[in-house]
């Protein structure tokens, strides 16, 4: 009977003590994961052009890999296109001033930039910290593969 008691008023001492420790205050802080818009807002260097039905990338030389797409948090859009002149010099085609929305369309996010050129809508296929994969319809349908900078 005495070792009954002793071990009952042991197990109730350990209890007491296991159950003082508040074990939430070692918790680590997740973050949580950023926006579209906090991923997009950055400077975008194209790398690529990418058919997606064929999956054939289209070889950029060193000036068409100048273009750059950038993004505010704010809403302003930049636009630089670069593209070498008959005597292989690299020029620039202007810079295009804008803004831009990203927005949703039959379930998908776009991005629609609007200048005093007119709009340009593409489809983000994707978006990580360092890519952005743009999808764009004229002359076929094209991935635009950027790299943030």
């Amino acid at each position: 009977m005495k070792t009954l008691k002793l071990l009952t008023l042991g197990i109730f001492v350990l209890s007491i003590f296991n159950c003082s420790k508040d074990d939430d205050n070692d918790a680590v802080a997740v973050q949580p994961e950023p926006t579209i818009l906090e991923k997009i807002s950055y400077r975008w260097n194209i790398v690529t052009v990418e058919d997606p039905s064929s999956g054939i990338q289209i070889p950029l030389n060193t000036c068409e890999k100048r273009t750059y797409y950038q993004f505010s948090l704010t809403g302003e859009a930049i636009v630089e296109l670069f593209n070498e002149d008959d005597d292989n010099n690299c020029i620039s085609n202007g810079v295009v001033n804008g803004t831009y929305e990203l927005i949703q369309v039959d379930g998908e996010n776009e991005v629609l930039i609007t200048s005093d050129s007119g709009d340009e809508t593409s489809k983000i296929i994707s978006i990580t910290e360092t890519e952005l994969i743009l999808e764009q319809q004229g002359f076929g349908i094209r991935h635009l593969i950027f790299r943030r900078r």
